[in-house]
């Protein structure tokens, strides 16, 4: 019986195993063997920055404002300015116009200083924007008064 992995050939020559490895892998098939292996190591390390980078886009949570944007707030305080004579509830006097001196918005709610020159007030107001961007003001309250 001949032994495992030993080969014989046509002139009754016997090979050990050392013989028949040496034989069969030459240096010319051991570069392709290596090349064939780091192309499969650089498949596999492309596959995984791809679906890691998948698995990451799926974790993504993307943060929701409910704010208004600031665009609108710039829209609220410049209609306030040109709008504050008929906003007040207290009229010019001496023939002076009303202009703001400090405005501020934040959250539907906005304090306004103004003065005509004679007068200066300080009031609270509401507002909303509507969703084509219009300002509208719905409360406009005085605090105390400097005359």
């Amino acid at each position: 019986m001949a032994k495992p992995y030993a080969v014989q050939n046509t002139t009754q020559q016997k090979y050990t195993t050392t013989d028949v490895m040496a034989e069969k892998i030459k240096p010319k098939d051991l570069y392709f063997y290596t090349l064939i292996g780091i192309i499969f190591v650089i498949l596999c390390i492309s596959v995984w920055f791809i679906l890691r980078d998948a698995w990451e886009a799926q974790n993504i949570v993307i943060p929701t404002t409910t704010t208004v944007p600031t665009e609108r707030y710039v829209d609220i305080e410049s209609y306030v300015r040109s709008n504050i004579s008929n906003l007040s509830p207290t009229k010019e006097s001496l023939g002076g116009t009303f202009y703001v001196t400090h405005i501020q918005t934040a959250d539907g709610r906005g304090v306004v200083s103004y003065e005509d020159g004679h007068n200066a007030y300080t009031a609270d107001f509401t507002y909303k924007v509507s969703d084509v961007g219009e300002p509208f003001v719905q409360t406009f309250i005085l605090q105390n008064s400097k005359q």
